[in-house]
């Protein structure tokens, strides 16, 4: 009897495993739609399962007492029933973590991981969405595209920690005065946009000022207040274009319109566009123009304006574009920037420069050479190693390079920064300041850096003659260098006044367009084989110190 009781005992147990089963497979159908045949036959052979255990239930039931065959097919149905229930819940489980991971690509595909924002492809889909709901009913709207400015330098100077923050608050600033209808993402780095549906050029306008406005308080960043603007592009649609490629664009280069004047924002305008595409254009073959030895360098002579001679040259990039001709500096430098090319580019130049160097050193011309480096090359805690790999594979003399570094760069409080230049001092290489008197620097900080060289910036030399402020600042930082033991060199000499002003002021080097033009190697070897005589400083010494 107790045999009995045990057999119908499994048997309940396993018809009740069983009808637990059903729901798992069930859900799977459901989650299916039922259209995978395969769970639709497993719940079918679960249905006959079922039956088969009520049958043998009602057998064993009729037995007085089970026998050893009846005690293991009841075994094998209990065991059946656990593997089924185990099978099922199982599947179910791997199918709903699949649809939890196969969401959360979703999600990303389509939203940022710091922000929670939208990303470009939503942008992109979202725009496409509204242009083809506008062939069935006609509408406008716009896209404001949003750059921050200078993030670049305060990512590098806080970290990127810092930086994360600072996108993070920027985010929820500009969220909070946007309608609800308003889609706005964020594009990658420093980088937003905002889709206004049925949006007029009145509305995006009070849009985009009221986002300018909004950001004008700074933000507080690691107990620090943190100022930071932001340039906003509008394009309209159907006025600016009819794709969303084409929208995106040019709300793109009305972005860089309102970077490069200033105003906070802009609106597309197709009249100006030519001269945006070709700056697109120059970033796009800036690093080919590098491989193929596009970028040259040219040298201003600097003087000696006590010995009378020629002291050293400063090198200037310069690139020979293809179809633009001769493209200055201040055209593609904050092309190398935005593009994460500077440091690059700078290699490329210090290399250029050394070698050249090398060559005037074999030809027994001995010329101090100075080269420009930006806040980015002095953050690059592998540029002493570079530079120190130069130096050897050319065997110049370091003390006769000279790095010129921007008084802003050298008065960060970046640890990284004063490492890299204590070691470029140790490497024996010369130290100058450039732009002196532009930085708003601390005298007692500036004591502190080694630098040889205070080069006092043109704004001031330029107009020293004309304006008693310009020549007092003059006069002062050279008293200052000389106190601290530096030696000052003055660039923007145009006249022979200013000339003679920086003699009596007794400044030791001087630089500009009134002594000599910046030259092609070839042309500045001709110059100084005439002694460096122009018209303007005929006495310059044949043989360069």
């Amino acid at each position: 009897m107790v045999l009995k009781y045990i057999t119908i005992s499994l048997m309940v147990v396993g018809l009740g495993l069983l009808l637990t089963s059903l729901q798992p497979v069930r859900k799977i159908c459901q989650e299916k739609e039922c259209t995978d045949l395969t769970w639709n036959f497993i719940f079918a052979l679960v249905m006959l399962f079922i039956a088969g255990y009520i049958a043998q239930l009602v057998m064993l039931s009729r037995l007085s007492v089970p026998g050893l065959a009846e005690m293991l097919v009841t075994a094998v149905f209990f065991g059946g029933s656990l593997f089924v229930l185990l099978i099922t819940r199982s599947s179910l489980s791997s199918i709903e973590y699949i649809r939890r991971i196969s969401a959360l690509e979703l999600h990303y595909a389509y939203h940022d991981q710091l922000t929670g924002l939208p990303n470009r492809n939503f942008l992109y889909e979202k725009v496409d969405g509204l242009i083809k709901e506008n062939d069935r009913q006609h509408f406008e709207f716009a896209v404001l595209m949003m750059d921050l400015n200078q993030f670049k330098e305060i990512n590098d100077s806080m970290g990127h920690q810092a930086g994360d923050k600072l996108i993070q608050y920027v985010a929820t600033r500009i969220k909070k005065i946007l309608r609800v209808t308003d889609t706005f993402v964020r594009l990658g780095g420093d980088e937003f946009a905002v889709l206004l549906p049925g949006a007029d050029e009145k509305t995006a306008n009070t849009v985009a000022l009221s986002i300018v406005q909004f950001m004008r308080e700074p933000f507080e960043v690691d107990r620090r207040q943190i100022p930071i603007g932001l340039s906003i592009g509008v394009a309209r649609y159907p006025d600016d274009g009819a794709s969303a490629d084409i929208l995106i664009q040019h709300a793109d280069v009305a972005m860089y319109q309102a970077k490069e004047s200033g105003t906070g924002y802009a609106f597309y305008d197709a009249s100006a566009d030519q001269y945006t595409s070709e700056r697109l254009n120059m970033l796009c073959n800036l690093r080919d123009a590098m491989d193929n030895h596009e970028i040259t360098l040219h040298y201003q002579p600097i003087v000696d304006l006590g010995r009378k001679n020629v002291w050293g040259v400063e090198a200037l990039a310069r690139w020979q574009h293809a179809e633009l001709g001769m493209v200055m500096p201040g055209e593609f430098i904050p092309l190398a920037v935005q593009s994460n090319l500077m440091r690059p580019l700078s290699q490329y130049i210090l290399q250029a420069a050394i070698q050249q160097m090398a060559q005037w050193r074999d030809d027994d011309i001995e010329l101090r050479m100075s080269v420009n480096l930006s806040m980015h090359d002095i953050q690059d805690a592998l540029l002493p190693e570079k530079l120190r790999s130069l130096i050897e594979r050319y065997r110049i003399n370091p003390a006769r390079l000279f790095l010129e570094i921007t008084e802003s760069s050298v008065m960060t409080d970046s640890r990284s920064v004063r490492m890299v230049i204590e070691q470029l001092h140790e490497m024996g290489v010369s130290l100058a300041i450039d732009d002196f008197g532009t930085g708003y620097s601390s005298l007692a900080y500036l004591k502190q850096i080694p630098a040889d060289e205070i080069k006092i910036d043109k704004s001031f030399v330029r107009d020293m003659t004309r304006d008693d402020n310009d020549a007092v600042i003059v006069r002062t930082t050279i008293d200052l260098a000389h106190n601290m033991g530096r030696q000052v060199i003055a660039e923007g000499v145009e006249d022979r006044d200013a000339y003679d002003l920086l003699e009596i002021l007794r400044c030791d080097l001087a630089q500009g367009y009134y002594i000599c033009k910046p030259l092609p190697e070839a042309e500045l070897r001709h110059w100084l084989k005439r002694g460096g005589t122009g018209e303007a400083v005929p006495w310059l010494s044949p043989s360069p110190a």
